[in-house]
């Protein structure tokens, strides 16, 4: 196989054309990491910014407070309430949410105030 011959200012042309393809490719390059360091940065920034948004993990530990102990007195292994804890087994299990447990607990005050709690008379 023969290849042509170039003259002189062929030559420098195929040169000019290769170095310049070459410097354009790593300017594509210089690019390309510049946008990937400017990537990971930026999602770096939004991982912080999302542990801020949620701070700290809550401890799934109850917190003490000055019902507990009578609560803890109400526990059917000493007050020998099991028909009550069945019921509030019941009560609670139906409700999924924080809010429909609030609304039960208010519900249950009210009805306290109110004179008395007869939930498991029929």
């Amino acid at each position: 196989m023969s290849f042509p011959v170039l003259s002189p200012r062929e030559e420098t042309m195929n040169n000019a054309e290769q170095v310049a393809y070459e410097a354009g490719q790593r300017d594509a390059w210089s690019l390309a990491k510049e946008r990937d360091v400017n990537l990971t940065k930026r999602i770096a920034q939004l991982e912080k910014h999302i542990e801020s948004l949620s701070g700290p993990t809550p401890s799934w530990e109850d917190r003490k407070d000055e019902w507990s102990e009578s609560i803890a007195d109400a526990f059917p292994t000493r007050s020998g309430s099991h028909d009550e804890w069945g019921v509030a087994m019941q009560m609670v299990g139906n409700r999924r949410s924080k809010t429909e447990l609030i609304a039960l607990v208010n519900w249950l005050l009210l009805r306290m105030r109110d004179g008395g709690l007869r939930l498991l008379d029929k």
